[in-house]
């Protein structure tokens, strides 16, 4: 809720705003975020869960359905490829940019 609360305030500073759910939450945090700020989130974690295999055409392994059924990123995605790790790597920031400038585009606040 604290980050909710903050997100709010920074909300009321900026014309341009798109709230980042954290990746590394429980499932029920998305949905509060979604409550709270409607369609303008970005869900880094819930684009993993399938979108992301299917936009880049990649198969899941075993790994990384074990963690989308633990409510965790894949290891693809997260610093060193540890399991149940908050901090993402290369690949993980490059995912999280690419949605947070297709968010950017929809909403206009950039060509």
């Amino acid at each position: 809720q604290r980050v909710i609360d903050r997100y709010k305030m920074v909300a009321t500073t900026c014309e341009r705003f798109i709230p980042l759910i954290p990746h590394y939450a429980p499932d029920d945090i998305a949905k509060l975020f979604y409550d709270t700020f409607g369609d303008i989130c970005v869900d880094l974690r819930g684009y993993c869960k399938e979108e992301f295999w299917k936009d880049n055409n990649i198969e899941k392994d075993e790994d990384d359905i074990k963690c989308i059924n633990d409510g965790i990123m894949s290891t693809k995605f997260t610093y060193k490829n540890k399991y149940g790790e908050c901090h993402l790597n290369e690949l993980g920031y490059k995912t999280l940019a690419d949605l947070i400038y297709k968010k950017g585009q929809k909403l206009s606040f950039w060509k």
